[in-house]
C-alpha cells in the first residue's frame, strides 16, 4: 500500500512542488515526507497574516474532547 501511495503522490505535480525530498517507504504502511522550506515559510506567513490562521469559523460551536495519553516512563511497559 505504501509503495503504491508513493508512486501516485510522486506523479502529482502539486505534491512535488510541496516536498523537499523524494518520498520514502519506511516499512510496511509508513511513508516519510519532508516539506520544502519554501512551502513551509509561505504557508506560515500566510497563516500569520490571516484572521484565525486562515481557517474558517465553525458554523456550529461544539465541544471536542481530545485525550492525550502516554506511557508512564517510570514503570515497566506491560499490557493489561
Amino acid at each position: 500500500v505504501a509503495t503504491e501511495l508513493v508512486e501516485r503522490l510522486e506523479a502529482d505535480a502539486t505534491v512535488q512542488n510541496t516536498l523537499a525530498t523524494p518520498l520514502e517507504v519506511a516499512g510496511p504502511g509508513f511513508v516519510n515526507m519532508r516539506l520544502s522550506d519554501d512551502y513551509l515559510s509561505t504557508t506560515v506567513e500566510a497563516m500569520a497574516t490571516e484572521e484565525n490562521c486562515g481557517l474558517p469559523k465553525a458554523s456550529q460551536k461544539q465541544t471536542i474532547v481530545v485525550d492525550y495519553s502516554s506511557p508512564n516512563i517510570a514503570k515497566e511497559m506491560h499490557v493489561g
